[in-house]
C-alpha cells in the first residue's frame, strides 16, 4: 500500500516540499509499500508547485493516486475521521499603527481583534485547532498580502511579542490542548516598521528559519544550511524585495506535532485578512484635523487652509456636499487644488466650489465637507460647513448712495399711486423691496399753526404727542410713545431702569462726514412732512424711501452711532406708530443692523428701544454674528444680554454659529467672562457642541485657555455628556489637561471626574510621524530630544507587596475589563483559574495577584508590566501611585 504525503506550502517559493501523512495526523498506523525491483518503493508526495500553495502529486503517478478529501479519506478498508484543521474566532483588525523601532519607548497599545472595544473590552487575533486530540503547537508569523495571488511569503516588518520588558520576534507558538479548548490567542502583539535598507536581511533571517525547519522535517533532524542554499535564499529575499507592499500584511496560523525539537505541520494554514498600515497615506484613515475657516460665499472661491492625517498628493480629493430633509444628495461639489497645494502629506490649500444648490441663496445653507481616497473610494467624517449669501461690498468699503437730502422741500403730488407698494413686508421678509421715491416735495399743504412749529423744535413736546393722537387711537401700544419721549423704557419682566442722561461708558462709532450730513438731512425733512395734510397715509412710503434701503447707511444707523438720542426717539415713534418694524432691521453699508451698532456702543437704552420696535435678534451682520455674538464679543454687559437672551427668539440663537463658528458661548469662554458663561448655559446654551474648525469643545477650549474656574463649573454642568468631548483628532480635554500646566485644584478635579465615570485617560505623548516623502525610511531621532522617560526599575526597586488599597483598587479594575485571564496567562497560571484552584469568590482578579504575589513570588514590576503589555493604563498608572508613595514614605 502507497503512504500518501500531505501538502505543505514551501517558504522558499521554488523548492519541494514533501511530508507524510504519518507526520501531521495523529496515531495513523503507517503501512508498508509494497516491494520493487529495485527494492522498496519510496514514499509518494503531494508535490507543491514552485511560487504556489496549491499542491498535486508528480506527474508520473498522477493517474494513480488521487487529491485526499479534506474531511474524510478512505485508504483501503480503512476510514479516518475528519482531519485537523485551524479555524478563526477572532480576526485583527485591519487597521493598525505599524511603528519605527525608535518610537517603542512606553504603551502605544497591541494589535487587537477586529471586534475589540478599547473602552471596555478588547479581544484579540484568536484560533482555535478542531479535530485534534493530543496537544499541539499553534504559530503565528508575518506575512505578505497578495490579493488575488496563491504565493503568501514572509514579510520583512518584525511582529513582536512584549514579554514584561522584552520583546520577542515572529514566530510566536502557543501550546494548545484539551484544557485550553484547543484555542490559542495572541496578545501583546506589535509590527515594527522595517526600513527600506533592512528588508532584505530581514527576509535572509526569516527564510532561514523556515527553511532549517523544512530540512528537519525531511531528514529527521536539523541541521545548518551550506553555501549553495544561504546564496538561493538571498537571491529570493533581494528578489522580493523590489516588489514588497510594505503598508499591507497579514497573519499566518500554522499548527503543529513537535517531536524531537522538529516541527510537523498537521493541517493547511491559514492566513489573515489585510491589516493596513494606520499612518500610511495609501491605507490609512482619512481625518479632517482643522480648518481655518468654515464658511464660503456661494460665488466660491474661498480659500481654506485643511490640516488632514497623512494623505497622498495624486491621490486625495475634497467634496462637499448637501442633504435634504429625506437624507437623500442634493448637491455635490469639489474643492479646487493642485499637487502643488498639499503641503508635507499634512495640510491642503483648496478653495470652495460654488454652491448651485436646488433654491437661491438668501440665507446660510448648512452642507458637509469630506475627503476622498480615488483609489479606493475611502472617506473621511464629514465636517459641517456653511455657504453664505454674497456680499455685493466689501465690510468697511465706501459705498455708492443716491442723494436724498438735495431739498427741504416736498412735493405732495410727486409719488404717484402705482409707486405704493400693494402689501407691506412681515417678519419673515423683514427687507422686502420698494421702487425709489422723487428726492424731496414741494411746499404742497402744511400746517403752519404753532402747535408743528413746537413739534418741530421739541420733539418731547405735547405737540408732538398731540400730532399723534389719530395714530395712537389705532394702536393700543400708545402708551410707548411716552416711555421714548421721556427716556424710559420700562420692561415690566426684567424691571429694568435706565437713565435720561448718556452714560460715561457709552461708545461713539466713528461715522463720515457725509453720512452725518445725510441723516441730519432726512431728520430735516422727515419733521417737515410731519406737517403736511397726508402724513398719515403716506409715512409708510416716506420711510422706505429714507430707511429702507438694506445694505446701505441710512439715519437710523448714524444716530445710534452717535447716540443721539433725540433723533433717534423721533425716528422710532414715526416706525412704531407707522408699524414698520423692519426698517429697524435694515443692515448699513458695514452690514450692522441698528441693534447691532447699539451693541456695540453698549447702549442699555437703545437696546430696549430697539427691541421693543421689534429690533429682530436673528439678523446677521457680514460676518454672520447676531446680536448676541456681538454683546459677548465686545463685552457689552450683562443687562444688554439678559435683554436679548429673554428675547422669544433667542432659544434658537444660543447656539448660533458664526462664520467663523464660533457661538456666543465659545465667545464667551475666549474672553474669559464667567458671568456671560453661565447666563448663557442658564438660557441652554449647549455644553458639548463642537467647534466646526477643530471640535473643540467648551471643556477643551477652558483646558486650552488653562481656566481652572471655568473647567471647574463646565464639570459640574448635569448635561456635560464625557463621550461627545473628542476633537476631530479623538483627543480628549481630559488627555489634553495631561499636558498643560494647570492647576493642581483643577488637574484633580478633571482626574476625579475622570475616574468617577470610568475614563481612561492616556498618558502617552503624541506620536512621532515617519518621514513625509517616504514611509520606508526610518527616522533617526537623536537622544537630546527625546523625552526622558522615568525608569520602572528604578521606582518599584524593593517593593514587594501591594497594599490593600490598592489591591481592591486593581482588583475591580480587572474584573470590570475581563483581563485577569490574560493576566493568569501572562503570568503561567491559567491552569490554576481553568481547574478551579483560584477560587472567583469574593473576586477572581483579588485571588489571582494575591497567589502570585504570595505562592509564585511574582514581583510587582512584573505584574505592572504585563499590565502594561495589556493595555490596562488604569491599573499602570494605580501600581505606580503606589510605588510613588512607598518612596515618599521611605
Amino acid at each position: 500500500m502507497l503512504s500518501i504525503a500531505q501538502p505543505l506550502v514551501d517558504p522558499l517559493c521554488d523548492s519541494t516540499v514533501m511530508t507524510p501523512i504519518t507526520d501531521f495526523i495523529p496515531n495513523m498506523q503507517t503501512y508498508p509499500t509494497p516491494p520493487s525491483s529495485s527494492g522498496d518503493s519510496p514514499p509518494v508526495y503531494f508535490v507543491a508547485s514552485p511560487g504556489s500553495n496549491s499542491f498535486s502529486p508528480p506527474s508520473h503517478l498522477q493517474t494513480q493516486i488521487s487529491i485526499p478529501d479534506m474531511d474524510v479519506m478512505n485508504l483501503g478498508d480503512m476510514k479516518l475521521e475528519k482531519t485537523p484543521r485551524l479555524k478563526f474566532i477572532e480576526q485583527p483588525i485591519n487597521k493598525f499603527r505599524f511603528r519605527y523601532k525608535s518610537e517603542m519607548a512606553g504603551t502605544h497599545g497591541s494589535l487587537c481583534g477586529i471586534n475589540s472595544d478599547k473602552s471596555r473590552k478588547q479581544t484579540y487575533p484568536t484560533v482555535r485547532l478542531e479535530h485534534c486530540t493530543e496537544k499541539a503547537t499553534v504559530r503565528c508569523s508575518i506575512y505578505q498580502y497578495n490579493v488575488g495571488q496563491e504565493d503568501m511569503k514572509p514579510h520583512p516588518h518584525r511582529l513582536i511579542m512584549k514579554r514584561g520588558r522584552e520583546e520577542f520576534d515572529d514566530p510566536h507558538d502557543i501550546t494548545v490542548g484539551p484544557e485550553e479548548g484547543f484555542v490559542a490567542t495572541f496578545h501583546s502583539m506589535g509590527i515594527i516598521h522595517t526600513a527600506r535598507k533592512n528588508i532584505v536581511n530581514e527576509l535572509v533571517r526569516k527564510k532561514t528559519k523556515l527553511q532549517e525547519e523544512l530540512i528537519g522535517r525531511m531528514y529527521q533532524q536539523r541541521r545548518g544550511l551550506n553555501m549553495q542554499e544561504i546564496t538561493e535564499i538571498k537571491r529570493l529575499a533581494e528578489q522580493e524585495s523590489k516588489s514588497i507592499n510594505l503598508n499591507i500584511v497579514c497573519l499566518r496560523f500554522d499548527a503543529f506535532i513537535v517531536r524531537d525539537g522538529i516541527y510537523r505541520p498537521i493541517c493547511e494554514p491559514i492566513f489573515s485578512h489585510g491589516i493596513n498600515n494606520l499612518k500610511c497615506a495609501l491605507t490609512g484613515d482619512l481625518k479632517i484635523v482643522r480648518m481655518d475657516h468654515c464658511t464660503s460665499q456661494v460665488r466660491g472661491g474661498k480659500e481654506i487652509f485643511l490640516l488632514v492625517e497623512r494623505v497622498t498628493k495624486k491621490n486625495i480629493k475634497i467634496r462637499f456636499y448637501q442633504l435634504d430633509d429625506d437624507e437623500q444628495e442634493i448637491w455635490e461639489g469639489w474643492g479646487k487644488f493642485s499637487e502643488l497645494d498639499v503641503h508635507h502629506q499634512y495640510a491642503i490649500v483648496f478653495k470652495t466650489p460654488p454652491y448651485k444648490g436646488p433654491s437661491d441663496v438668501n440665507q446660510p445653507i448648512n452642507v458637509f465637507m469630506e475627503l476622498v481616497r480615488p483609489s479606493d473610494n475611502a472617506r473621511s467624517e464629514s465636517k459641517e460647513f456653511r455657504y453664505v449669501p454674497n456680499n455685493e461690498f466689501k465690510p468697511g468699503t465706501k459705498r455708492p448712495r443716491s442723494s436724498i437730502y438735495s431739498s427741504n422741500s416736498y412735493n405732495s403730488s410727486s409719488l404717484g399711486s402705482t409707486e405704493i407698494p400693494l402689501t407691506v413686508p412681515n417678519m419673515a421678509d423683514p427687507i422686502g423691496t420698494y421702487p425709489d421715491l422723487p428726492n424731496s416735495w414741494n411746499s404742497g399743504i402744511f400746517h403752519n399753526s404753532e402747535q408743528f412749529l413746537n413739534a418741530i423744535k421739541d420733539v418731547n413736546s405735547d405737540e408732538f404727542t398731540e400730532m399723534y393722537n389719530l395714530f395712537e387711537a389705532e394702536y393700543p401700544e400708545g402708551d410707548f410713545l411716552s416711555n421714548v419721549r421721556d427716556g424710559l423704557s420700562v420692561t415690566r419682566k426684567r424691571n429694568y431702569s435706565l437713565t435720561n442722561s448718556v452714560p460715561d461708558k457709552l461708545i461713539k462709532m466713528e461715522v463720515l462726514p457725509e453720512d452725518i450730513v445725510m441723516a441730519d438731512g432726512t431728520y430735516s425733512e422727515l419733521k417737515s412732512f410731519v406737517k403736511s395734510e397726508d402724513a398719515q397715509e403716506r409715512a409708510p412710503d416716506v420711510l422706505h424711501h429714507y430707511l429702507g434701503t438694506d445694505k446701505k447707511t441710512n439715519a437710523l444707523h448714524v444716530f445710534v452711532g452717535l447716540n443721539k438720542k433725540e433723533q433717534l426717539v423721533f425716528l422710532l415713534k414715526m416706525i412704531y406708530l407707522s408699524k414698520q418694524w423692519h426698517l429697524t432691521n435694515v443692515r448699513n453699508s458695514d452690514l450692522y443692523s441698528p441693534l447691532h451698532i447699539a451693541v456695540l456702543c453698549k447702549n442699555e437704552e437703545f437696546v430696549s428701544h430697539l427691541l421693543k420696535c421689534h429690533a429682530d435678534i436673528r439678523n446677521l451682520d457680514g460676518h454672520g454674528n447676531t446680536a448676541l455674538h456681538t454683546a459677548v464679543d465686545n463685552m457689552s454687559g450683562m443687562t444688554i444680554l439678559d435683554m436679548l437672551l429673554s428675547n422669544p427668539y433667542a432659544e434658537t440663537l444660543v447656539d448660533t454659529e458664526n462664520d467663523d463658528g464660533e457661538t456666543p458661548l465659545s465667545l464667551a469662554i475666549e474672553k474669559r467672562n464667567m458671568n456671560a458663561v453661565k447666563l448663557l448655559c442658564k438660557y441652554g446654551a449647549s455644553v458639548n457642541r463642537q467647534h466646526r474648525k477643530s471640535g473643540f469643545t467648551p471643556l477643551r477650549m477652558a483646558v486650552e485657555n488653562q481656566w481652572s474656574a471655568m473647567i471647574k463649573f463646565l464639570l459640574s454642568q448635569s448635561n456635560l455628556v464625557w463621550s461627545l468631548q473628542n476633537d476631530f483628532k479623538n483627543v480628549s480635554p481630559f488627555e489634553a489637561a495631561s499636558n498643560k500646566d494647570l492647576e493642581e485644584s483643577a488637574r484633580e478635579m478633571i482626574m476625579n471626574y475622570a475616574i468617577k465615570n470610568d475614563i481612561q485617560i492616556k498618558q502617552e505623548k503624541e506620536d512621532d510621524d515617519e518621514s513625509d516623502e517616504e514611509m520606508e525610511e526610518e527616522i533617526d531621532i537623536k537622544p537630546e530630544i527625546m523625552t526622558i522617560i522615568d525608569d520602572p526599575e528604578l521606582l518599584y526597586d524593593g517593593i514587594t507587596k501591594i497594599t490593600p488599597k490598592c489591591l481592591d483598587e486593581l482588583s475591580s479594575i480587572l474584573d470590570a475589563s475581563g483581563k485577569c485571564y490574560s493576566l493568569a496567562e501572562l503570568l503561567d497560571l491559567n491552569h490554576l483559574i481553568s481547574s478551579g484552584a483560584i477560587s472567583s469568590v469574593p473576586s477572581l482578579s483579588k485571588n489571582l495577584l494575591l497567589y502570585a504575589i504570595q505562592r509564585s513570588n511574582v514581583k510587582i514590576l512584573e505584574i505592572r508590566n504585563f499590565l502594561d503589555n495589556l493595555d490596562e493604563v488604569q491599573g499602570v498608572v494605580l501600581l505606580d501611585d503606589m510605588a510613588r508613595g512607598y518612596k515618599h514614605s521611605s
